[in-house]
This record gives C-alpha cells, structure tokens and sequence, in this order.
C-alpha cells in the first residue's frame, strides 16, 4: 500500500487549504493533496485526481450532502470526512446519516490526521477485500475471509522456492518494494539468517514433520523486521507434498525495552523461589547482579553460579546482537518496556527458547538496573510449529494458526470455534457453539467485555482490543487477550472475527514483578549508607540515594562514569585515594575509618569499605564500595577527647602546680648557692650544684612538653628513647599532689623503644588516672617493664621481633567480667562524669605504635594492664655513651633563631663540639648570609632553623626558598612546639632533621651524629 494518502480537499479559500495541509504534516501523515473551492471543480477532479479520501470543509450544511452524493457516485466506498465550524449535533447526526464516514468540529481540527489514515487505511482494506473476492475461486468462503483478516503473514512455496501464494498481509512486510512475479522470499532474509532459513525450507520435502524458525527480514537494507514463523508441509490426498506453508508473523516490536531493576535482592531469593518464571538483575552491560533459585529450573544454573556472568554471553549467536540492540535502545529509555523472545544456552549445553520481558529501572534512585523474566518457551515453541495437515488449503491455515478463534453473531452469540480454543478452554466445540460470549466471561469483566463490545457494532470492520478472564472447563479463570474485528457486513461471513490467546503466566509475572519491585523499593530506600557499584574498568553502574546525599551527585550523572570522577578521597595525611581502583589491582577488600572527601568547597569525613565483587569461578565482575559519613560523629569524638584532657589536666592541676614550685625552688637555690661557691673558689662543689640545678630543668622540660601534649595534642614525633626515664616521668605527674604513690621495677638494659614520648606519656597517665578513680582511699600501683623477643603467632597481633613489655597494676576495686569485654570501646564508661574515651585512645596509640595493650582484672583485688611496644635490640646507656665519647664536629653552622640567648647557648654547644657557628635573627637575614658564605666559596655544612620566627621570616619559607638556591643544603628544623606536624613529618617539608627544644648537648649530639653517620 502507498505510503502516500491520495487527499482531494474542499474548503472555501487557499488559505483554509494550507491550514489543512499543515495540521496533516503535523500528525506526520503523508498525503498528495489537491485543493479545491468550487463544487464543479470537486466534481471534475473526482474523476482526473483519483483521491483515496476526501477531506470536505463548509459550514452550509445541503453543500457537503451534494459533494457526498456526487463522491458517492463515483466510488460508493471512497472515504468522506467532514470538517465543520458549527459545533452542533443535528449537521453531525444528518450527515453521518447520509454516508458521511467522519465527522469533526474545527475545534478539534487535531483530530483530522488519525481520522483520514484510520479512513484511507479502511478503504484500502475494503479494495483489497473487494479484489480478493473478486478472484476467489474457492467454495469455503468463511473460511477464506478469517484467513484474510489474521494479523499472521502467509505464503505457499513450491519445490522450486518460488511463490505461489501471499496472503494480503505480506504486502506490508515488503514495505515500499512491489511484489512481482519473479521475487525470491530468500533473497530478502538476513544474510545471517539465510542459510538456517534455507536449511529448513529443504528438510521440509525430505522430512514433512513441522518446523519453526525466527530470522531477520530485510525488504530494504536499511529495515529490518524480526519474523517468528512455522513451515509445514502441505499435502495432496496421496501424501505427496505439494507445498511449503509458512506462516509468520512480526515480532519486531518484541525486542524494544521493559523495565529495569538493578539491586542485589538477595534478602528476597526466597519470596522469589515461588515464582514460576526466572528473574534477574543486570546491568546495562549484561552483568548479572541477581537471580532467582528458578533460574535453576529454566536454564540449569544455580543461583550462586549464575550471578556474575553475562547474561549476553549465554545467548545464541543469531539472536545476541539483537538483543544488545534493542537493550541499547531501552537504556536510553527510562520505564519503558521490552519484549525478547531468544535462544539461550542451557547449562547442559542445548538451546531453549525464551520469552521474556524487561522493565528499564536504570534511572531509579533505588534500583538502579534491569529487571529482566523469562521463561522456556521450547516445548511451547515446538507445539505451535506443529500445524495440522489438511487436504484443504485454508482450513490447514485456520488450524494451525497460532491463536484460538472464535466466530461471533451480532448479538455475541458464538458461532464458529477454532481448534484450538479447546485447548486454552477445555470445551470441545459442540459445548461452546451456540453460547451467548458472556457465558465464559468473569462476572467482574462483562461490564467491561459489554462496553467493548457495543463500540465494535456500531460500524462496519471496526476493531477492539478486549482482556479478560475466560472460564475453563474444569472451573477456573484464565486470562485471555484477543482482537475483535468486525466483519458483520461480510456477505460471505457476517460475523464477529475474535482471535486471543492465553496471556494467564504474563499477567502473574507481571504483577509478580511488580510487586517485588515496590518491596525491594522500599527496603533499599531505608538504607541509610551509600552504595555504589562499579563494573571491572571502575565505572559507575549503581548508586543509591543515600550515595548521592555524601556525594552531592545524582544518580543521573554518575552511571556510566569513571568513579574517580565523582569521588576524591584523601587519607588524613592529604594522600590521595583511589579505593576502587586499589580494589580491582589487588582484589582485596580495603576498609578505612578516616577518608577525606572534598564536596563543593568542604570537607567531610567518611568510612568506606571496598569490595571485590566475583562470580562462582572467583572471576571479578566489579566492586561494591559502602560509604559512611562519619564527620559530626569525628567532632563530637575529638570535643570528647579535648573535654577528657581537659578533665585529665585538672586532676593533675593541684599536684602539677605543687611540682613546679618544687623545681623553680630547686633551680634558684642551686644557682644561688653555685654564686656563692663560684666566689669563695669551691669551682667542685659549684658544678655540682649546677648540675642539680640543669636536672630540675630538664624535669621542668618533661612537665612542660606533656602539659603541651594534653592540652593541644598533635601529629606524632616518633624518636628513639629510653622507655625507663619516661615511665618514672610519667607516673610522677599522673600521681603528683594525690594519695597514690608509685612502685618501679625497671631493668637498667631495657631496650630502646622508636616512639612518641607524648603519646606514650598520655597512655601512662590515662592508666594511672584509672588506677586513682579504682583507688580512692589511696593506694599503690606498680610499674615494671622487660625486655621480650617474640617468636612468630607467640602473641596475638604482633609480628615476631623484640619488644618491651610494660606491666601497671593497682590495688583497686577490680573490673567485672561483664565490662572487662568493653572497656576499651569508644565512649564506654562506668564513671558518672568519665567521657569513657581514655582506654580508647590508649588502645589506638598503642596500635598506632605497632604495639598492643591488654588487661586483665578481678574484682576486688585490682587490675594490670600489659603494654607491648617494638624494640631495638640496644640498651640506652650504650646508645648515649657511644655517641657522646666518640663525636667529633667539624664545618661551619648557619644558626637562625629570633631569641639571642638560645642562638648563644646553641653557638657555645656547637663551638665546643668543634663547629664553626654563624647567627642570624630571622630567615631574611639567613638567606643573606647563606648566599654571601656561598658567593665565597666558603659555604656552610649545616644549617639550623627556628621553625616560628614572630614578624620574621620562619623555617617553612626560609627552607623552601633556601632549597631554590641550594638543592643541596642540609637543614635541621627546631621548635618548642612538638605537636606542630612539620615535627612530625619534617622530611615531607625538606628537613633532614629534627630538634626539639630545649635540649642538652647530649641530644644535639645525637641528632649531628645521625646526620655525620649518613652522610
């Protein structure tokens, strides 16, 4: 049929005409128009234009009766719409009396397009209709016309492939190509289906046993429509085959795009295992992410090994790139549904045919995939290929068509039943012949099957879509799904044609699926993590809601994207992460408490854990990353941990002040009575008070670095020490001013310990703050300490080495074996005013150490902790002594300090270790004296820099400038600050050194010395 409406248009000026024209292009309907505006014109081009449709436009009502009578006398059935500008039911009503085909208000002049293509396709019908009358030679003429209103494609084939026969309906399948006498069907099918195609056209005339097939036909190379069909063999009264029958159909539109749901539902395998079709999850790339236990049922596969393959790999090589095709197409269209009908490989290797439905929930917040069921079709398949043979032609058509038919009167009385609606029934055909339709009708349809049915009487050849539950034999309801077509004015016929099929499974998968979608919904929705998962090359293929919230990215433009594209993380260090791309190198999960995430200018804190994702045979399919915002839950931690130093300083208050004024008193006698010795010449006994005096210091020192450590904390500054002064130090200033009193048992060749004294002295000082709290009549806790080499496994979390093991104990109240469990967990406290974070922390510096804590405990008699921290094989004393006999100084020393007395202390020092010492007061005037020393070839070995000058020039700058002119130079950082992290980190800002004052000689020997032994 042309693809062009021959249009003869009436109207009263050129200017109505074009508006007609527009509306039609609009509605995007191909028409070759004529206008005319004067009843002899219309008259004379009826004849010479030859118009399929009339389009007539006036408001004088006897002018468009005149026009349809004269249409009428030229072509009785040329179709006649009216369009009018009176909105008024008596023209409508007298006109369509009259033979008018439509009628339509100009208000409603939108409706002109559907109007004339339902108008000229009906004509076409009726000259196709009257064509085939005319050239039928055959007696069942009933028969004949059901034949010619299926929907199914027909065509005979001879033994030498040619036509014979084509029903009405392979017009269309050719498209715009013209059927002649010499076309070959074969030439037309996909080359890659041809050969298959051509296979079973012979099998059929050497094996007459009925055969289906589904290929690619293509009337143009630039169109291609997907045929299912079935070949059966027609034979004459002696069994001789005469024939190839094929009867097909378009299943094109099957191959378009359903929903789709993406979630792990493993939480509702079982809710699934009762569903009779298979359904899974997959990703837009095949991936599957989840499938039901009756996937084991359909294709052999247990769920567990099914998950994590793709879903394309299994399907037959013919039918994959269709399928990728259209689920293409359904990606790009959200909620949209698709119909696939494929071979699939079985598990035990054969192939089965598949019907199924998917559902596009890619763009859902939630879901985030496709929900894609299916079923085995095969034997389904295998028994409507299997078409009854008959000696006459057309009823072998009926027979084997694919749905059940029924012939209905004008009052819906059956009258003609197909042979195959027993089989969806369960009635044989003398039982339903003869019953009124609404007799097999559920009691809550009929109101709805009336309506329908009152809509197809009322004209000649109209057509309806009807659904409704059908009564069976043994009782029970099946939903059936059918077209109705008029063909009451038939001659031949003069019947209801009613062809339906059993859709019962469809409609329960799908409300199924529906439902199980809503649940999975609603569970996801209250998930309160972010989930995102990628596929194996890290891009983006789901996201919850809960991700988009952290991440501040909507679902919409995450999916299909590099997750490095939405998600920067850095390490508390300010390193930069890349979790999933660490997950997929090493395919182990990583999970870090503290992430830093910069979203639209802030920064917020996350706990993420990444995992591999693998299928049954361990292959990586992707990886699931969990994500947690911890920010506020950071802050009230950290406030937490300030209030507790905070109430640890003001325990200690009392006692810290009374030591102070201890020492101040120790250092100004020493010093006064050292004058007085200077002056009658007792230089002996003077150095000696002087010493005193430097020990009161050096304790006033300790006090003021762990004060520091309390009330600022700080990045760690890690350094070799002796892990027996610091435990005297430490437990004398957790004890200072109260009724405890410390006992030690401390071997003089305790190894060296690699360790921030801070945070050393922190834990001490929580553990011997616990011990007061456990003893408030007072009490003595015992501190010892040992040296320990521990095989490999001997203890729990440590690896082999040598360590020291620290051992406090009290005399206390005991813990109880409920607690003892708990009490290292953050925020657990059984004191009324305890922030319940000191053993927390204790057990993470611990940690951080590459050490461990522990504790053991009875009620009523105390508890002891046990520390574990790594060693070096070498006792202090050795460490010291060495280093102090034995160094020798020499070269020249550039010393930057803002406060003149410590650039004299520090020249003294360094002069009589053997240094050439050149001060300067701030970087700017370091850097003058660095270049003039190195203008003179006579430049300096070392260089010492204050790393907080007030109003100057401080360390970081003086350093990163100095290294511009010297790439060279080695510099050593120095402050009274501690906890400031270049301290920590000084080799990150360009340091070779650290230095942390104030220091004794023996310390600045140590550091030069490190430095002379690396050089």
């Amino acid at each position: 049929m042309s693809s062009a409406i021959k249009l003869l248009v009436f109207t009263s000026s050129e200017s109505n005409y074009n508006d007609i024209l527009s509306v039609l292009q609009s509605g995007h309907i191909a028409v070759d128009a004529k206008g005319v505006y004067l009843p002899e014109d219309f008259e004379r081009e009826l004849s010479d234009f030859r118009a399929t449709t009339v389009v007539a436009e006036s408001e004088n009502r006897e002018l468009l009766v005149s026009l349809l009578r004269k249409a009428r006398l030229v072509d009785p059935d040329l179709p006649f719409v009216v369009l009018s500008p009176i909105d008024e039911a008596t023209p409508a009503v007298e006109l369509l009396k009259a033979g008018a085909d439509d009628y339509i208000l100009k208000s409603n002049i939108r409706q002109l397009p559907a109007a004339v293509s339902y108008q000229s396709d009906q004509y076409n019908y009726r000259l196709a209709d009257r064509q085939v009358l005319s050239e039928s030679k055959h007696a069942d003429e009933t028969l004949r016309l059901i034949h010619e209103h299926m929907e199914d494609i027909v065509f005979l084939l001879d033994d030498k492939s040619r036509l014979t026969y084509t029903s009405p309906s392979f017009q269309n399948l050719l498209s715009k190509k013209t059927l002649d006498r010499n076309y070959d069907v074969f030439k037309n099918i996909h080359p890659g289906d041809r050969g298959n195609v051509m296979e079973v056209y012979h099998k059929i005339w050497q094996d007459p046993q009925s055969r289906r097939v589904e290929f690619r036909f293509q009337p143009e190379p630039e169109i291609t429509k997907y045929l299912e069909s079935h070949w059966n063999a027609i034979e004459d009264d002696k069994g001789k085959i005469r024939y190839v029958m094929v009867v097909a159909r378009v299943v094109t539109k099957r191959k378009k795009a359903e929903e789709a749901l993406r979630e792990n539902v493993k939480h509702f395998r079982a809710l699934l295992e009762n569903i009779s079709d298979a359904i899974s999850l997959i990703n837009p790339y095949g991936i599957v992410l989840f499938t039901s236990r009756s996937t084991h049922r359909v294709l052999g596969y247990h769920a567990q090994e099914f998950v994590g393959l793709n879903f394309f790999d299994i399907i037959h090589p013919d039918d994959r790139i269709p399928v990728i095709s259209e689920m293409n197409l359904l990606r790009e269209k959200p909620s949209k549904l698709l119909s696939l009908r494929f071979r699939c490989k079985h598990h035990d290797g054969s192939w089965r045919w598949m019907d199924g439905v998917a559902n596009n929930l890619l763009n859902d917040p939630v879901v985030k995939a496709i929900v894609f069921n299916y079923r085995d079709v095969t034997q389904k398949k295998a028994s409507e290929d299997a078409l009854r043979r008959s000696e006459e032609r057309f009823r072998a058509m009926i027979e084997h068509g694919y749905d059940s038919i029924w012939l209905l009167s004008d009052d819906a009385s059956i009258t003609y039943v197909g042979p195959s609606s027993e089989v969806i029934t369960g009635f044989l055909q003398e039982q339903t012949v003869g019953q009124p339709v609404w007799a097999f009708v559920h009691p809550d349809d009929v109101v709805n099957v009336k309506e329908k049915f009152k809509r197809l009487i009322r004209r000649a050849e109209q057509v309806e879509i009807i659904d409704f539950r059908l009564l069976r034999k043994d009782g029970t309801y099946r939903w059936v799904e059918g077209v109705a077509n008029n063909l009451l004015l038939q001659p031949t016929l003069e019947a209801i044609v009613f062809n339906f099929r059993d859709v019962t499974e469809r409609k329960v998968a799908a409300e199924a699926v529906s439902a199980e979608r809503e649940r999975l919904r609603v569970t996801l929705r209250s998930i309160a993590d972010g989930v995102i998962a990628t596929d194996t090359v890290g891009r983006v293929v789901l996201m919850n809601a809960s991700a988009e919230k952290i991440l501040a990215v909507s679902v919409d433009d995450a999916v299909g994207k590099p997750i490095a594209s939405i998600l920067k993380v850095y390490t508390a260090d300010g390193a930069f992460r890349q979790p999933i791309a660490e997950v997929l190198e090493t395919r182990r999960p990583i999970e870090v408490n503290q992430w830093i995430l910069e979203r639209d200018g802030e920064k917020r804190t996350l706990f993420a854990q990444a995992s591999p994702i693998q299928n049954q045979d361990g292959h990586l399919v992707g990886v699931v990353l969990v994500l947690r915002d911890i920010t506020d839950q950071i802050k009230t931690e950290n406030e937490l941990l300030r209030t507790k130093k905070i109430e640890s300083i003001g325990i200690l208050a009392g006692g810290i002040a009374h030591d102070f004024n201890n020492i101040l008193s120790a250092i100004l006698g020493n010093i006064s009575i050292a004058k007085l010795k200077v002056e009658h010449g007792n230089r002996e006994k003077s150095l000696e008070l002087l010493g005193r005096a430097e020990k009161a210091s050096e304790r006033a020192r300790d006090l003021t670095q762990q004060l520091l450590t309390f009330s600022k904390g700080g990045a760690p500054v890690k350094k070799t020490s002796n892990i027996g002064e610091l435990l005297r130090d430490s437990a004398a200033f957790s004890v200072a001013g109260s009724n405890v009193r410390c006992t030690f048992d401390l071997p003089a060749d305790l190894f060296q310990v690699n360790i921030d004294g801070g945070q050393i002295s922190q834990v001490i000082n929580n553990l011997i703050i616990n011990a007061r709290h456990a003893m408030p009549s007072g009490g003595t806790v015992t501190i010892t300490a040992k040296n320990m080499v521990l095989e490999h496994r001997q203890t729990a979390d440590l690896a082999a080495g040598n360590y020291v093991q620290i051992s406090v104990t009290d005399q206390g109240v005991g813990i109880s074996e409920e607690n003892l469990p708990r009490i290292f967990d953050p925020y657990f406290t059984t004191k009324k005013t305890g922030s319940g974070l000191g053993l927390a922390t204790s057990y993470s510096i611990s940690r951080n150490h590459q050490g461990s804590i522990t504790v053991t405990s009875q009620v009523g008699k105390g508890t002891t902790f046990i520390i574990y921290l790594p060693a070096e094989k070498q006792t202090a004393s050795a460490v010291d002594n060495a280093l102090v006999s034995s160094f020798v100084g020499h070269g020249k020393v550039l010393l930057v300090d803002d406060e003149e007395s410590i650039r004299e202390m520090a020249s003294t020092m360094l002069q009589s270790l053997g240094f050439e010492v050149v001060g300067a007061e701030d970087g700017q005037e370091g850097l003058r004296l660095y270049e003039e020393h190195q203008k003179r070839k006579s430049g300096f070995d070392l260089v010492i820099l204050d790393l907080t000058i007030p109003g100057g020039m401080g360390g970081l700058e003086t350093v990163e400038k100095l290294r511009k002119k010297d790439p060279y130079a080695r510099v050593i950082v120095s402050s009274g600050y501690s906890n400031d992290p270049v301290m920590a980190e000084f080799s990150k800002y360009g340091f070779v050194e650290v230095l942390t004052k104030p220091y004794k000689t023996e310390e600045l020997v140590r550091v030069l010395g490190s430095l002379q032994a690396a050089k």
